[in-house]
C-alpha cells in the first residue's frame, strides 16, 4: 500500500481513496456515498451514514451510521481537499451532482497501481492492513471490533488468531537459525598413576 501512496502524490482522489480505506477502514461503498457534510473536521470525525451503489443510498454495513475517528495525515488531507466545495456535494463527485460511479472509481484505482508497478486488488487489503496495524500498536478486542466495525466478535478474533498464529510460526522457525548448541565437551581420562618402586640396596 506505501507504493501506492507514493504514486499518488499530486493525485487527490487517490490519495483520499487510499487513506481512507488505510487510516479509517472504510469499505468502496462507503467512500463513494461521503458528503463532505460527513467529515466534521472540527471534530476529526467521519460520520459513515450510507453505502452507495447502483440502485441508490443504502445503510451501511451493520445497519446503522457510525463515527469514525480520523489519523491526523487523514485529516490534513481531507481539509486541504475541502476548499470551497458544498456541504452537499460529494466527495468523489460524479456526474449530476451525483457519487461517482463504481466502475470509474475503480479504473482510477487500477490506473494508480499501474504508475505504482503493481496490481490493483481492491480495498480489502487497506482494510486488513488497517486491522493489522492496530493489532501491531497493542488494540485490545474491543478497540479492534469497534474500529473495524465487524458485527459479530469472532469475526475480530479470527484476525487476532491469524496475526497470533504467525507470530508463533515466525517464533518457532526463528529457533531453528539459532543453530545447534555446542556438544559437551568430553572429559580427558587422568593417567594411570604408576606406583614407585622400592628398590632393596645390598649391604
Amino acid at each position: 500500500m506505501e507504493l501506492l501512496l507514493a504514486a499518488a502524490e499530486g493525485d487527490e482522489l487517490g490519495v483520499l481513496a487510499l487513506l481512507l480505506s488505510l487510516d479509517a477502514g472504510l469499505r468502496r461503498n462507503e467512500m463513494l456515498a461521503l458528503r463532505w457534510c460527513d467529515v466534521d473536521l472540527r471534530n476529526g470525525e467521519i460520520h459513515v451514514r450510507h453505502s452507495a451503489h447502483r440502485t441508490g443510498l443504502k445503510c451501511p454495513k451493520g445497519k446503522k451510521a457510525v463515527s469514525v475517528p480520523m489519523r491526523t495525515r487523514l485529516r490534513s488531507e481531507l481539509a486541504k481537499a475541502r476548499k470551497d466545495r458544498k456541504l452537499t456535494d460529494h466527495v468523489f463527485p460524479g456526474e449530476r451532482n451525483a457519487w461517482m460511479s463504481e466502475s470509474a472509481f475503480r479504473k482510477h484505482m487500477i490506473e494508480l497501481a499501474s504508475r505504482a508497478g503493481v496490481d490493483w486488488r481492491g480495498f480489502h487489503k487497506g482494510k486488513h492492513t488497517f486491522i493489522t496495524l492496530l493489532l501491531e500498536k497493542g488494540a485490545n478486542l474491543n478497540e479492534l471490533q469497534l474500529l473495524a466495525r465487524h458485527k459479530h466478535a469472532s469475526t475480530t478474533e479470527g484476525y487476532m488468531h491469524v496475526r497470533n498464529a504467525a507470530k508463533a510460526m515466525k517464533a518457532g522457525i526463528a529457533r531453528l537459525d539459532e543453530g545447534v548448541p555446542a556438544p559437551a565437551p568430553t572429559p580427558t581420562p587422568e593417567p594411570e598413576r604408576v606406583r614407585p618402586r622400592l628398590r632393596v640396596l645390598s649391604s
